[in-house]
């Protein structure tokens, strides 16, 4: 495979991870968007084991990430909450259940009160 192949294999693997820690589709795109571009620029070692490269990656992208966020939201003026990640329309969930919704706001709201190592971790 090639390179932007096999990140693309990984694709849904790293927004996974990223989104999860870090509870913002914008926030994870632009981690997928540095760890693309590091990928690129990765030893020929890397390509061994691309899901342990690319996976480490990225969580190192989402702590250094998640530390930066966290000294900008001491300085923010009200209750940070996460993203919810909204299913797709094309995704075939003609029908979303509310609960399910909720569950999801109070996994990302638990996640916020982690920490960058504690996060990465789970």
């Amino acid at each position: 495979m090639t390179s932007a192949k096999t990140f693309n294999y990984f694709q849904p693997l790293l927004f996974g991870i990223s989104y999860r820690m870090l509870g913002s589709v914008t926030d994870t795109e632009a981690v997928l968007q540095e760890a693309l571009s590091r990928w690129k620029r990765a030893p020929q070692s890397a390509e061994d084991s691309p899901r342990l490269y690319l996976s480490s990656t990225v969580m190192r992208l989402c702590v250094e990430h998640t530390l930066q966020a966290q000294s900008k939201r001491k300085e923010y003026a009200g209750v940070w909450l996460p993203e919810p990640l909204m299913a797709r329309p094309d995704a075939g969930q003609a029908n979303t259940v509310p609960l399910a919704e909720s569950l999801t706001l109070a996994f990302l709201a638990v996640l916020g009160s982690l920490s960058p190592l504690q996060r990465a971790a789970y």
